[in-house]
This record gives structure tokens, C-alpha cells and sequence, in this order.
């Protein structure tokens, strides 16, 4: 098996004589299809967990503060990208994902059995968070990283929108089907499902075959001066491009205003709309189709509009669509909201994305991307906590509504900012 996904990748002129579909990427590039299934099959599970983790907190502690306090906890430990991202360049990164699956698949079994004997407590409960997002925070630079690895340059773009439509595409699955499971079965059949999918993905991680990085990861004996240096270089990357020096505090402002949707839903759902398990997940079912959507387009829309100018609409966009849903408590109103939401998102986080891969020197990939998302998460802890809080204190409807028009503010600070320009390949 091995053997015939190299000889496809080493000779895809070959390959596409002989096949129908060889025109298609990821058929091109088998090791994109694995990780393309991989991927899709882990962020059903994702979406699942998503929303058996807020049902089970709240059922648990009937406690708006609680959700947000959770949230935070699990947001803060994204801090340590900033170090982990180091190891996704020292490491082999294939292996890095793979080890980071299994953790989270037990910490994912885990949080199923504590469900299922009806002894869910919080510290347990954000125990389990901590161990699974900790895992996390080596898999996401890894991963970013190994996708030029399994393409050429110049199909990025094509491999990013691919894996961002996919994840986008398996969220709305999760969605719809995670909210007819939670009703029927509760959130332990989730939990045990999102355990099962980091299973599978890692076996498909097992049968991936990218090609040699160069140069080679720099061996962790190297000791914590090495590392140092390694944090800023990642750094140095950052700041020394005028688009990304800009994009770390727009990100950061838009991290702390913009998870209170992420962190009330639930309440939200249940405590204003009065609805059950179908309405939720219904919600992130429309956030996902229009997810799929604006993934798709991402690439045609930054050839027609720039990265800068389409990031700017797709913020103001976002902040809009949460505005909108905050004012009008209806279900079916609040559903078009997502969707757009999710359009915008689409959109904006996958023309990002895109931009880092072709900006950022490929043996500097983890890091960079490790500081980036470190410290664009770095104000989400506290803004999960601020928002359960105030909800506790303010109607939910005034701090969605609050928190939309101080997303779609950030942007305006891009303004002036040429578009980036890729990095020469050395």
C-alpha cells in the first residue's frame, strides 16, 4: 500500500494516464486524500463534542458563569502553541499528529465513561479539557506545517481549500447528526463517537507518506537555549511582514469579543428560545453549509477582491450576522444568521490560512503558525469567562449583540495594509 501511494506521488503523469479522476488533488496526492479523510472523519467527532461538552456542563452545574469558565480554561491551554509549535518544526510531524490523536482520543473515552456513570463533575470535566486541548496544541502547527510536504507550492491554495471545505463540510455533518444523537442518546454517545474518530484518523496519519522536510527538524537535545532561539525566529517572521505584524492584534481582539457566541449558544437555546438538542444543533448546521460555501469561494473572491479588503468584509460580515441573531429571538431568523456567519467565516479563515502557507518560509511553518495562533488566542480565555459572567448579569440578547459590534470593529485597523506578498522558496 505504501509502495503505491509513492509511485503515484513520485510519478502523477503516470498516474494520471491511467486513472479518471487523476486531475483531482487529492487523488494526485494520496497522502492529502488520507489526510483529508482523517481530518473529516476527526472534525465530525469535533462538532459532536462541541456539543455534548456544553449540554453535559451546563446539565451538570445550570450555571451560564460555568460554561464560560469552561471555555476559557480549554482556550487558555492554546498558549502553549506558542512553544509546541517549535517541536511541530523539531519533530517529525506525521508523528507528532499521530501521538496527539491518541491523547485525545482517550481523553475523549474518558469523558464518555464519566457520562455514562452519571459522575460528571466540573473539576473532572475541565480536566479532560485541559488534556485534550494540551494535545491539540501539537497537532494544529503540525498539521498546518505538513501540508507542503504532500503538495508542490503552487498547489497550496488547491490543498487548502480542499482540507478547509472538508473540515467545514464534516462540521455541518457533526452538527445535524450530533443533535438528533444528543436527544436520543445524551452526551455520552458524542463523547465516545469523537473517541472513535481520533482513532481513525489516526490510523490514516499511519499510512501517510509526505516527503522528506528540508531541512531536517533540529534535534531536541539541543537544550531550552535552542528553543529560545527557535521561538524567535517564529517570531521574527511575524514582525518583520507588515500584514501579519497587523493580523496578531486584530486577531487577538477579535478572539475576545467574538467567543460569546460559542460559549451562550447553549444558553441561548435552551433559555431563550426554549428549544431542545434539534434547534442546537441546528444552529452550527447552518454555520457549517455556509462554512462550506465561503471555503469553496475563498480562493476566486481573494483573486477578485485581495486578501486585506475581503478580510475586512468578512469581519464587519461576522459581527453583523451575531448583531442580527441577538436581536430578533426567533429560530428560523437565528438559523440565517449562522448561515451567513458561517459564509464569513469560511471565507475569512481560509484565505488566512492560505496567505500563511505562501508567506511563511516552509521550515519555519510550526512555529510561526505556533506564535500566530498562541497569541490570536491568547485574549479567548478571558473573554469566555467575561462573557459567561455577563450573562449572569445582562440578558444574553445584550451581550451577543454587544459583542458582534466589537467584532466587526477590529477590522478597520487593516485598512492601509498592502496585500502580502509570498515569500521566495528557497
Amino acid at each position: 500500500m505504501a509502495a503505491t501511494n509513492s509511485n503515484r506521488e513520485a510519478n502523477p503523469k503516470t498516474y494520471r494516464a491511467s486513472h479518471p479522476l487523476a486531475d483531482w488533488l487529492p487523488v494526485r496526492r494520496p497522502s492529502l486524500g488520507l489526510l483529508t479523510a482523517g481530518q473529516w472523519v476527526s472534525t465530525v467527532g469535533n462538532a459532536f463534542n462541541g456539543l455534548a461538552l456544553g449540554w453535559l456542563v451546563l446539565s451538570v452545574t445550570e450555571s451560564r458563569a460555568a460554561l464560560g469558565m469552561v471555555s476559557g480554561v480549554g482556550d487558555a491551554v492554546g498558549l502553549f502553541m506558542m512553544v509546541s509549535g517549535v517541536w511541530a518544526d523539531r519533530w517529525n510531524r506525521r508523528r507528532t499528529m499521530l501521538g496527539a490523536d491518541l491523547i485525545r482520543a482517550a481523553a475523549a473515552f474518558a469523558l464518555g465513561g464519566l457520562a455514562l456513570t452519571a459522575r460528571a463533575s466540573l473539576t473532572g470535566i475541565v480536566a479532560l479539557v485541559i488534556l485534550a486541548r494540551l494535545a491539540g496544541t501539537f497537532f494544529a502547527p503540525a498539521s498546518f506545517a505538513l501540508l507542503p510536504e504532500l503538495v508542490e507550492r503552487e498547489e497550496l491554495g488547491g490543498a487548502n481549500g480542499i482540507l478547509a471545505t472538508a473540515r467545514t463540510s464534516a462540521g455541518l455533518v457533526g452538527q445535524m447528526a450530533g443533535g438528533v444523537l444528543l436527544g436520543l442518546f445524551g452526551p455520552a454517545a458524542l463523547f465516545l463517537f469523537n473517541g472513535a474518530s481520533f482513532t481513525a484518523s489516526s490510523v490514516s496519519l499511519a499510512f501517510i507518506r509526505p516527503r522528506p522536510a528540508a531541512p531536517p527538524p533540529t534535534p531536541p537535545a539541543q537544550g531550552a537555549a535552542s528553543l529560545w532561539r527557535e521561538l524567535k525566529a517564529g517570531q521574527h517572521v511575524i514582525w518583520q511582514d507588515p500584514f501579519l505584524r497587523r493580523l496578531v492584534p486584530i486577531a487577538m481582539a477579535v478572539g475576545f469579543f467574538s467567543v460569546a457566541i460559542s460559549v451562550l449558544d447553549v444558553a441561548w437555546v435552551r433559555q431563550v428560545l426554549h428549544a431542545g438538542p434539534l434547534v442546537y444543533g441546528g444552529f452550527w448546521v447552518a454555520a457549517g453549509v455556509g462554512g462550506i460555501v465561503g471555503s469553496a469561494l475563498s480562493n476566486r473572491l481573494v483573486q477578485r477582491l485581495a486578501v486585506v479588503p475581503l478580510n475586512v468584509a468578512a469581519m464587519v460580515a461576522i459581527g453583523a450576522a451575531v448583531v442580527a441573531l441577538a436581536l430578533v429571538p426567533n429560530a428560523l431568523w437565528d438559523l440565517l444568521c449562522m448561515l451567513a456567519m458561517g459564509f464569513a467565516l469560511g471565507v475569512q479563515s481560509t484565505s488566512i490560512n492560505t496567505a500563511l502557507l505562501l508567506m511563511v518560509p516552509e521550515e519555519a511553518i510550526g512555529r510561526s503558525v505556533g506564535a500566530i495562533g498562541a497569541l490570536s488566542n491568547a485574549t479567548g480565555p478571558v473573554g469566555a469567562v467575561l462573557a459567561g459572567l455577563a450573562a449572569t448579569v445582562w440578558p444574553i440578547a445584550r451581550v451577543l449583540w454587544l459583542s458582534g459590534v466589537l467584532v466587526a470593529l477590529p477590522s478597520l485597523a487593516f485598512w492601509g495594509v498592502h496585500a502580502p506578498a509570498p515569500l521566495p522558496k528557497d
